[in-house]
């Protein structure tokens, strides 16, 4: 049963994301299933067994109005303190 509002990652756009386990990760525009946990810098596999798997996986995708609120209310911080 698919969860509201989530989507196999190979449709998933490009930026972050949440998995079923509230983990954060980010896809990045190399492909379908390039996708990477952002904590640890892991690749993104989200229990697929092979790489022909992964797109299938489903994910929270992270709007760019919420990351939006996120960059405002933390500035500076968020961009490595520069």
């Amino acid at each position: 049963m698919k969860r509201k509002g989530f989507v196999k990652l190979k449709d998933c756009p490009i930026g972050l994301f949440i998995t079923n386990n509230k983990t954060l990760c980010v896809k990045t525009e190399y492909g379908n299933d390039d996708a990477y946990i952002v904590w640890s810098g892991e690749r993104f596999w989200g229990g697929a067994e092979t790489i022909a798997e992964i797109g299938e996986v489903l994910v929270l995708p992270i709007s760019d109005k919420v990351v939006q609120r996120i960059e405002r209310k933390y500035g500076r911080r968020m961009k490595g303190g520069e």
